[in-house]
């Protein structure tokens, strides 16, 4: 993501947001452009136009992280699922009787089953599981 100096140059020197900028960028751009049309035509003072801007920056910075945040844990459980590919097929299978676990349920087959759960839960819960 983009930095407020970024931003505010832009809005500066541009008409239109540029077209890499994702939605939160977008919006401080828009905001920061209209303030500043705002103040070239004099309908706000420079104290108010400062006030406001440094508004619409925060709101940006609370924006970016909460961004940030999320696509942290999108990442994350991702990450979980590429993590735990291999065991969920190989339950899946045991599941429906497919391929080499096409056999009668036994003490041994049930064991297996609830390992490899266990492997996946393990995979996705880090630390201590009951």
């Amino acid at each position: 993501m983009k930095n407020q100096e970024e931003i505010i140059n832009d809005s500066i020197k541009c008409e239109t947001p540029p077209d890499d900028y994702n939605i939160i960028e977008t919006n401080c751009f828009l905001s920061l452009k209209h303030l500043l049309v705002m103040y070239h035509n004099k309908q706000i003072s420079p104290e108010k136009a400062t006030k406001l801007k440094q508004k619409a920056l925060v709101a940006y910075e609370k924006d970016k992280k909460q961004q940030e945040f999320w696509n942290s844990i999108y990442q994350e459980h991702i990450q979980h699922i590429k993590d735990t590919e291999n065991a969920r097929v190989k339950l899946h299978k045991m599941l429906n009787g497919k391929d080499e676990y096409n056999r009668p349920i036994t003490e041994e087959t049930l064991c297996e089953t609830i390992n490899t759960c266990m492997e996946i839960i393990s995979t996705i819960f880090k630390g201590e599981f009951i």
